[in-house]
């Protein structure tokens, strides 16, 4: 549910807290926050697809969503999005030229993932 007009996103800082689950109860009481990205509290959300996953079965019923990212590129979404139930992802270094925030988004990389969808 949009606050004001505005879309609100719980960002990775959810992926420093010792219990996922616990704090996902605690940002339940603001409704004013629509989804909260997170790798399930790895280095890259592949490799967290069981807390991911437990993470999206909380919150359904919810208008709060679960957005996995860390690590996504496009050699990799189709192997998470067949083991979490995600509708949110968010891709970063991974559609950029070498993988590198350094370098232009890729078109190719987009209109990779785009074809997966």
């Amino acid at each position: 549910m949009p606050s004001n007009g505005l879309d609100i996103t719980f960002h990775r800082a959810f992926d420093e807290v010792n219990d996922q689950l616990e704090a996902l109860n605690v940002i339940q009481q603001y409704p004013e926050i629509s989804r909260i990205l997170t790798s399930g509290g790895k280095d890259k959300a592949i490799d967290a697809t069981s807390e991911l996953q437990q993470l999206v079965n909380k919150c359904e019923g919810t208008s709060l969503k679960i957005m996995a990212g860390s690590g996504l590129t496009p050699n990799n979404i189709g192997n998470l999005l067949e083991q979490v139930k995600v509708t949110e992802i968010h891709f970063g270094s991974g559609v950029h030229h070498q993988s590198s925030f350094s370098y232009p988004i890729d078109p190719q990389k987009i209109q990779e993932i785009k074809n997966l969808l």
